[in-house]
C-alpha cells in the first residue's frame, strides 16, 4: 500500500519574521515625516470618509498588519512577547499661525525623534530575539529544573556509604536490612489505608468496597504491572523464583513509578485545594522514606539499579491541568490504589526472603 506523505510547510525563523518587521517599521517612519512636513487641511467628516482607501492603497502595506490613513500618524512598537507590530494613532491637529508650524518643525529638526525611535524599536526587537533565561513550570506540573524526588532519595555518596559500612563492621545482616524496609513499608501502608475509606465515600459518594469493584479492572500502563490485586496474597510459586538481588533492583523501580504518579496527585491536591491534600503529602514523605532505604540496601549489597524512572512516563493526558474534576479523582484513586497493591508485594516479597529456609 503506497504511503501519502504530506507537505510540511516549514515555519519561518523567528529572527527573519522580526526584521521583516523592524524594516516595515522604519519604512513607516519614513512616510510619516515626510508626510508630517506637508500642509495639513482639516477635512469634514465626508472627505474623511472619501479618502481613507485611497491613503491606504498608497501604503503598500498589508491591512492585516499596519492601517494607516492620512490624518493618522501611525508608530510601530516591536511587541517583544508576540513579535508583532502594533500602532498607536496619534491625531496631528493643524497648527494655527506660520509661527507655530514653524517652531514645531524647528524643534523637530533640532531633536531627532525619528531616529530615537528607530534605535529604541530596533533594541527591543534584539532583545526579544534573546532566550528567557527561565520557562516556568505549567500550572500542576512539576518543575523540569528541578531533580525529581525520587532520583537518589537520599542524597548518597558512594564513599560515605563505604566508610558507613566499615564502621558497622560485620553487625549488618541481609535479615536486618530486609526488616528495616519491610517496616517503612509497612508504615506507608498503614498510613494510606487509614484514610483510603474516607478519601472514597468524600470524594466519590460511595461505599468503599462497591467502588473499588467498580474500577477494579482499571489499570494505567505506566505503573508497575503487580502478579495481585490489592488485599491478595502473592502466589507463592511467584516468591520462590525471585532473587534477593534482583528483587531490589525492581522494588526501587517499582518505587520509583509510584513516586511519579503521587507527585501529580499531591500537586493538584494543592492546586485545587482538595481536602486530602495533608494526607497525601505525609504519603509522598514515607515513600519517599522506603526509596531511601532500598537506595541504602542496594549500596550494602553491591547492587546496581535500573536507570532512574523518568517523569515523562506520566504521559500529559493524565496531567492535563483542563480535566474534568471527575476524572482526576478517578486518577487519583487508581493511582493510591496500585500503590498500596504495591507496597503489600513489596512487604509479602521481603518477608518471604526472611523466612527460615
Amino acid at each position: 500500500m503506497e504511503q501519502s506523505v504530506r507537505a510540511v510547510r516549514r515555519p519561518r525563523p523567528r529572527a527573519v519574521v522580526v526584521l521583516e518587521d523592524v524594516v516595515v517599521a522604519v519604512h513607516d517612519l519614513h512616510a510619516v515625516e515626510a508626510r508630517s512636513e506637508a500642509p495639513t487641511e482639516v477635512l469634514d467628516r465626508d472627505q474623511r470618509t472619501v479618502r481613507v482607501p485611497e491613503v491606504c492603497r498608497g501604503c503598500r502595506l498589508a491591512a492585516t498588519r499596519v492601517q494607516c490613513c492620512d490624518k493618522c500618524q501611525v508608530e510601530l512598537v516591536c511587541d517583544q512577547a508576540h513579535h508583532s507590530v502594533q500602532h498607536r494613532r496619534h491625531r496631528i491637529y493643524r497648527q494655527s499661525s506660520f509661527r507655530t508650524r514653524t517652531k514645531s518643525r524647528s524643534s523637530s529638526s533640532w531633536f531627532p525623534v525619528g531616529s530615537v525611535i528607530r534605535w529604541f524599536v530596533a533594541t527591543l526587537c534584539v532583545l526579544a530575539l534573546l532566550p528567557p533565561r527561565a520557562m516556568a513550570a505549567p500550572t500542576g506540573a512539576p518543575s523540569p529544573s528541578t531533580q525529581p524526588k525520587w532520583v537518589n532519595p537520599c542524597g548518597l555518596n558512594t564513599k560515605e556509604v563505604e566508610q558507613d559500612l566499615e564502621y558497622q563492621g560485620e553487625s549488618q545482616t541481609v535479615a536486618d536490612i530486609i526488616q528495616r524496609i519491610v517496616t517503612l513499608s509497612k508504615n506507608a501502608l498503614d498510613h494510606a489505608v487509614s484514610f483510603r475509606v474516607k478519601y472514597v465515600e468524600e470524594t466519590f459518594q460511595k461505599d468503599y468496597s462497591d467502588h473499588h469493584g467498580l474500577w477494579k479492572e482499571h489499570k494505567y500502563y505506566w505503573l508497575p504491572q503487580i502478579p495481585k490485586e490489592l488485599g491478595d496474597k502473592v502466589d507463592e510459586g511467584h516468591l520462590q523464583k525471585q532473587k534477593l538481588e534482583d528483587a531490589l533492583k525492581d522494588i526501587y523501580q517499582y518505587l520509583q513509578k509510584y513516586a511519579v504518579g503521587l507527585e501529580q496527585v499531591v500537586l493538584d491536591q494543592k492546586a485545587n485545594g482538595g481536602s486530602f491534600k495533608k494526607e497525601f503529602d505525609i504519603e509522598e514523605s514515607r515513600l519517599r522514606n522506603v526509596l531511601c532505604e532500598v537506595q541504602v540496601a542496594m549500596a550494602e549489597q553491591g547492587v546496581i539499579q535500573h536507570p532512574d524512572v523518568t517523569p515523562d512516563i506520566m504521559s500529559g493526558e493524565f496531567r492535563d491541568p483542563n480535566m474534568s474534576t471527575g476524572w482526576r479523582n478517578v486518577r487519583d484513586w487508581i493511582i493510591l490504589r496500585e500503590y498500596m497493591n504495591g507496597l503489600e508485594y513489596i512487604i509479602q516479597m521481603l518477608e518471604y526472603f526472611n523466612r527460615p529456609q
